[in-house]
């Protein structure tokens, strides 16, 4: 394994060891993020929710299996990837603790090169892991396995606002999070990306003026204040000029553009 990824799985197993006392109180999904940041992956929920039944889904980069749990409660049977031995540890802890463990599967695999055949998944879903991956080798991998009626969907970061940069290489000085990642947070360029691997691609932008409210978090009148920012950011996103200033994005890709086989794997 190249180092790169030696130092991705080595910073992860620690973060996960770190954090295994109390892992995010073992909730799943949305419910594990600040309301102020919660939207885009209500939206995902929203959108599995009227297609994962009897889904098959690949948790791409499933880190702890937060958010394998959500679709399995929904029908879907889940297998998870993550190159991170620990993560896979907590990530089959949380499905035994919410009594989905019969309908998941999670194993330790490189992203970049996927132990799967061609056309094994309905569904794909991602959550913060594209800044940690090579963008070609990722998509190349997600439209190789995924069928060709599938859908991905995911959550990541934007990486133009300057104000946010500044806040990730602050993080990055104390150790928060890794260089390549800094590096390689999802830019406008990288929608040409996902246009090389699949015909159908959208983006839908979250998070601007709401992260004002972060320093309101304990103050009275703040769900309000927070849904008059959601409101505002509803209408400033969909701006050219302003949507990628934004924290997250939810993309959607669909219709893969398939290359050759590259021979039988575990389906």
């Amino acid at each position: 394994m190249e180092s790169r990824k030696e130092k991705e799985r080595e910073y992860f197993d620690k973060k996960s060891l770190e954090s295994l006392p109390d892992i995010y109180d073992w909730k799943s999904g949305s419910e594990t993020y600040r309301p102020i940041i919660r939207d885009p992956h209500v939206f995902c929920e929203q959108w599995l929710k009227q297609r994962c039944l009897d889904k098959k889904i690949l948790d791409y980069g499933c880190g702890h299996g937060i958010h394998s749990i959500f679709p399995v409660k929904h029908g879907a049977c889940v297998v998870g990837i993550d190159i991170s031995v620990e993560s896979i540890k907590i990530a089959k802890q949380r499905s035994i603790r919410e009594g989905v463990d019969k309908s998941t599967t999670f194993l330790m695999m490189d992203a970049e090169a996927l132990g799967f055949d061609d056309n094994c998944f309905d569904l794909i879903i991602t959550n913060g892991s594209l800044s940690y991956l090579d963008l070609q080798k990722a998509f190349s991998e997600m439209a190789r396995v995924l069928k060709p009626g599938g859908y991905v969907i995911g959550v990541d970061t934007i990486g133009h606002n300057p104000v946010l940069n500044l806040n990730r290489k602050i993080r990055l000085k104390i150790s928060q999070r890794t260089k390549w990642s800094i590096d390689h947070i999802l830019k406008k360029s990288d929608y040409d990306i996902t246009k090389s691997y699949f015909n159908n691609v959208e983006f839908n932008f979250f998070n601007l003026t709401t992260l004002v409210a972060l320093s309101f978090q304990k103050f009275p009148g703040f769900g309000s204040l927070l849904r008059t920012l959601e409101t505002v950011d509803s209408l400033l996103l969909r701006m050219p000029v302003l949507k990628w200033l934004a924290f997250k994005a939810v993309f959607v890709l669909s219709q893969p553009i398939k290359k050759q086989n590259v021979g039988a794997k575990l389906c």
